[in-house]
């Protein structure tokens, strides 16, 4: 086994970043497999000066080049074999691109390791943005995406000889898979959501990408019509801009369906795993479609059995085993229309919605951290063999 040198700017309990969340379930399950995982963050209060196996340096101030003798230190200190760059998270994509371009920089000229960087965006980037990166991806050894489009778009952005280097490796359960379930008629009884009610969920962070204004606009109808059907979104504004929020409030208003739509507000990992057994089918309209959009929370549903519906550019997308009218359904991309009538087929279906749960229960094993983080640990001993 190795020791890892992990570069995140940011870390649990920082909540207010997925990639930063992503980063402390696969550091833990690389400690756990048994290499030495030294996590390089920020020095900002909500980060966890300790997580488990995982030695956590809380160092970097502000990501700039005046602190490259810390990084230096701290390397000295360390004596890593491999170096793992998450990337972007939310404090990287405002103030760490310089400092994270001169990593392998001075990697080639100081240390001579093996670097990964594992990129969750780059497909919807701009040209300048990627750019900006190119130093990175130019000397990573090897470059992990989280679908086959994202590769493909960074493999045509790379030369030739570099784009052997591409691996697609899943992003895996963001939560903790082993936590009890919730009761459904106690975690109904939490929304004041009556038993016979049909409930759609929906779990994120507010943000444009998520789709939820997309959510409102197709199922406003839908929900104005029926009373007994309920959106309970397990969802924070902790990142959400004052326009957007303002934006979706206004929908939801405009539809007349304010007590029809139930907000959360941030739930600790626990309660949001139990919350998800109030649900009847989880409803995820993104801003991308699914050969896009590698996203956590649809994960979480489908790895808890719940019948999941979200946007495709192709009906037939098998990625990561889905499979549409089997583990999952999909819905023609932003068509908004035939996303409403696909959810009102759903929820009159029973027997339809038993079979998607069944079949998004099997896919547990896909995408288990286990496999992200053997997968990984297969990368790192290829490049130090």
């Amino acid at each position: 086994m190795s020791r890892i040198a992990y570069i995140s700017s940011t870390f649990p309990d920082y909540k207010r970043c997925g990639t930063g969340i992503y980063a402390g379930y696969i550091t833990k399950a690389l400690a756990q497999q048994g290499h030495e995982v030294h996590v390089i963050t920020s020095a900002i209060p909500e980060i966890k000066a300790s997580y488990g196996q995982v030695q956590v340096h809380k160092i970097i101030e502000n990501w700039s080049p005046l602190e490259i003798a810390k990084l230096v230190q701290c390397f000295r200190q360390i004596r890593p074999e491999i170096i793992h760059i998450n990337h972007p998270t939310a404090i990287a994509a405002g103030k760490s691109k310089v400092l994270v371009n001169l990593l392998p920089e001075m990697n080639r000229h100081l240390w001579k390791l093996p670097l990964v960087t594992t990129l969750h965006e780059f497909g919807h980037v701009s040209l300048l943005g990627k750019l900006k990166i190119l130093p990175m991806i130019l000397q990573s050894d090897g470059l992990t995406v989280t679908n086959q489009r994202y590769a493909k778009t960074i493999k045509n952005f790379l030369p030739k000889l570099r784009r052997s280097n591409v691996r697609v490796i899943d992003i895996g359960p963001q939560f903790n898979t082993s936590l009890a379930r919730g009761d459904r008629h106690q975690e109904r009884e939490k929304w004041k959501i009556d038993d016979d009610d049909k409930v759609l969920g929906f779990m994120g962070f507010m943000t444009p990408p998520k789709g939820f204004h997309n959510l409102i606009a197709a199922l406003g109808p839908l929900l104005r019509k029926n009373p007994k059907i309920k959106i309970l979104a397990l969802s924070s504004w902790n990142q959400t801009s004052p326009r957007y929020k303002k934006e979706i409030l206004k929908a939801i208003d405009k539809f007349d369906i304010k007590s029809q739509v139930i907000f959360s507000g941030f739930l600790e990992e626990e309660a949001m795993w139990q919350g998800l057994s109030a649900m009847d089918l989880c409803v995820y309209p993104f801003d991308y479609p699914i050969e896009d959009r590698s996203s956590g929370p649809l994960r979480q549903s489908l790895i808890h059995g719940l019948p999941t519906v979200t946007f495709a550019e192709d009906p037939n997308y098998s990625e990561f085993g889905l499979k549409h009218d089997e583990n999952i359904w999909l819905v023609k991309f932003k068509d908004l229309d035939a996303f409403r009538n696909e959810v009102t087929r759903l929820l009159d279906d029973k027997h339809l919605l038993e079979k998607l749960a069944s079949g998004a229960s099997q896919l547990q094993n896909q995408f288990s951290i286990d496999k992200v983080s053997n997968e990984l640990s297969r990368l790192y001993s290829e490049l130090l063999t």
